[in-house]
């Protein structure tokens, strides 16, 4: 005696067999469109590393952060992205970040991202304005360091491909001339060397 489910696999087998040689005819799943995100300000600061010294050379130890900030016409608080980085993340190979595993499905006001070195951070800071970035949880950020400068006015270029749980993608290069700030230490969240 056969049993009941195989009954049912024999008898299926045939259309299953007709969709896997000939396809389903069914339209392919499509992708959201990519997020653009157009920033009203983009700004690059060098923190030096060295405490109390005034005019501090460049050195490998310096923390560089490069903010962008989204539309400013509905009031804060704006969307903003940052990255942190030391002076020697200057691979053009797209680094990985971890971004911490969250139990909730409701994106939190600040979500975060960091190199296994922690040399790169990056943050994003959900603003009043929550459809122009993307209202859910990040999913994976990548980021491709452009340049790195070796003085003040010159360029820090960092591209991002940030990607949210829902498969939308925001992907782009932002880059703003550099300017030193008189702070006494490091502050940002980089471990300092």
């Amino acid at each position: 005696m056969r049993h009941p489910l195989l009954a049912l696999v024999i008898a299926l087998a045939p259309a299953a067999c007709a969709v896997f040689l000939v396809g389903c005819g069914c339209a392919a799943a499509q992708s959201d469109p990519p997020i653009t995100f157009t920033p009203s300000s983009v700004a690059a600061v060098r923190t030096p590393a060295g405490c109390g010294v005034a005019d501090p050379p460049y050195s490998a130890s310096d923390v560089f952060t490069l903010t962008v900030v989204g539309d400013t016409s509905s009031g804060p608080p704006y969307n903003t992205l940052t990255l942190s980085m030391h002076n020697t993340s200057s691979s053009t190979t797209a680094i990985p970040l971890t971004v911490p595993m969250s139990s909730s499905t409701t994106a939190p006001t600040v979500q975060t991202a960091e190199s296994d070195d922690s040399d790169i951070t990056f943050s994003f800071a959900r603003g009043t304005e929550t459809t122009e970035v993307n209202g859910g949880l990040l999913s994976s950020v990548l980021v491709t360091v452009v340049s790195v400068p070796a003085a003040d006015g010159q360029s820090l270029s960092a591209a991002l491909a940030v990607t949210f749980t829902d498969g939308s993608e925001l992907q782009a290069t932002y880059t703003a001339a550099v300017t030193t700030t008189q702070a006494t230490c490091v502050t940002s969240g980089i471990r300092k060397r």
